[in-house]
């Protein structure tokens, strides 16, 4: 009987360490899953707001292309997607605003967006009322005359 207690003993070990070692490697994987887990959410959070941000930018050269269509046309009718783009992008504006809130650079980057898009739709306005109010030659040459690609291009390399 003394021999059998000494193999009892170790196989409870074995079995108590088996175990043990099961629990161990269980924590482990959990732990795992879920920081696996929040780098995913972290992910989809970047694909969301770069999202946003294309969309923005899409919604932003729609304002322009449209202004530039109802000059040549001067159909109010060629004015609705400047109008749609101009929605579209007010929309965003709070959604990349609340989808950057967990970044302050990106936070304090936008007011700079905030103007752009103030000036781009201001200009806009002032565009449709020189093709209104004296016609074609005027809005064409304010258009010409206009900024630049490149001055937008820096503007929205700060954002």
């Amino acid at each position: 009987m003394n021999e059998t207690k000494p193999s009892n003993r170790k196989v409870r070990f074995a079995f108590g360490s088996a175990i043990a070692i099961l629990l161990f490697m269980g924590v482990l994987s959990y732990r795992s899953m879920a920081a696996s887990d929040e780098s995913d959410r972290w992910v989809q959070h970047t694909r969301d707001v770069l999202d946003s941000l294309q969309k923005l930018s899409t919604g932003m050269e729609r304002i322009s292309s449209s202004i530039r269509r109802f000059v040549i046309t001067g159909e109010d009718i060629d004015l609705e997607p400047y109008l749609a783009a101009r929605a579209d992008v007010e929309r965003l504006e709070p959604v990349v605003r609340d989808a950057t809130r967990d970044n302050p650079e990106q936070q304090r980057r936008l007011p700079i967006l905030e103007k752009l898009f103030a000036e781009r739709v201001q200009r806009a306005e002032s565009i449709i009322g020189l093709r209104r109010d004296q016609g074609i030659e005027a809005a064409m040459t304010s258009v010409r005359e206009g900024p630049t690609a490149r001055v937008t291009a820096e503007h929205t390399s700060i954002v």
